[in-house]
């Protein structure tokens, strides 16, 4: 009977350390800004929230969707290519130890806006 109880006891601290060692996803949304100026643009988009804190958020795992409300017209054949400066999303994201987000999905809820030149068809 001790050597049961001893059992179970060990088996609940190997899952309670290894919960601790899991990270739990957050969620968070916002702006994307400087991704294309960026020399890693491909790997990171930085997300500017609500709180006007700038997050680094890594997409090379993340599933990158349109939001149901996104007009088909304004979306591109592959949702990363959405992922450019003043584009709205939300992020659900692990973060690091040291700090750094890494994106299990990132949801494109409105694509950036078209900038056109004004000079345009003047010339």
């Amino acid at each position: 009977m001790k050597v049961a109880g001893c059992a179970a006891l060990l088996i609940s601290v190997l899952f309670l350390c290894a919960g601790a060692q899991s990270a739990t996803p957050g969620e968070f949304r916002g702006h994307i800004v400087n991704s294309a100026d960026a020399p890693d643009s491909t790997f990171y988009i930085y997300v500017l929230g609500q709180n006007h804190r700038v997050r680094k958020v890594a997409i090379q795992k993340a599933e990158v969707v349109y939001a149901s409300e996104v007009p088909v017209p304004e979306r591109k054949p592959h949702p990363t290519a959405s992922l450019i400066e003043g584009a709205e999303v939300r992020v659900t994201a692990i973060q690091g130890t040291n700090g750094s987000w890494e994106a299990r999905r990132v949801e494109i809820l409105h694509t950036a806006p078209v900038k056109i030149d004004a000079r345009s068809g003047k010339i």
